[in-house]
């Protein structure tokens, strides 16, 4: 009789709480794909369109500093009720290293504009040179240009969503002076550029 169990592919067990609400903007909506009969004249898989289903739970229970999810729920009562279990809960794991988090129930479009204004609100930070290039090496650069006395790229690894950390030299040889900050990968309005 064959065994079988689970492999061990490098995944170490940790408080669940503990993890961003990464992506979340995925779950804004799911997207439907339906394949509909044709006529004979019609090409045969013709597909109709997006149908976006809106999701019930526009309610969530966060934290705002540092922006973390407990859960969606589909009213702000239901996400109440949860409020004082999700703030104990989250003393147990202060005890064990866990970032102090406070809980409130808000309507997930509040939640994501805090998030936002949390994680673009920092300023410019320079850094050695070390730390950009230790930073340019540790991962594939995501949108990379060095042109002259400019260069930029983004961390392929997001913090939440769109929001990664920004990394730029400007200035060449011993002139030249490297910054990071974090921005939204989708809005180049966020980034740093030539000029601080």
């Amino acid at each position: 009789m064959p065994l079988a169990r689970p492999e061990n592919d490098g995944n170490h067990p940790r408080f669940t709480r503990f993890v961003p609400f990464q992506s979340a903007g995925h779950f804004d909506a799911v997207t439907v794909f339906r394949r509909q009969e044709v006529r004979a004249d019609q090409q045969e898989d013709d597909i109709c369109g997006l149908k976006l289903l809106a999701d019930t739970r526009d309610y969530v229970l966060a934290s705002l500093d540092p922006p973390s999810v407990w859960d969606l729920y589909p009213s702000l009562e239901a996400a109440a009720a949860k409020q004082e279990e999700a703030n104990a809960y989250n003393v147990k794991l202060e005890a064990h290293g866990a970032p102090k988090r406070s809980y409130e129930p808000m309507h997930y479009e509040d939640y994501k504009a805090k998030e936002r204004e949390f994680y673009l609100s920092r300023p410019e930070e320079q850094i050695p040179e070390r730390k950009f290039v230790e930073m340019l090496e540790v991962l594939p650069p995501d949108k990379w240009q060095s042109k002259g006395d400019f260069e930029s790229f983004l961390m392929s690894e997001h913090w939440s969503g769109p929001y990664t950390q920004q990394y730029v030299r400007r200035g060449n040889g011993d002139d030249a002076k490297y910054w990071t900050k974090l921005v939204d990968s989708t809005d180049r309005k966020t980034w740093m550029g030539r000029t601080g």
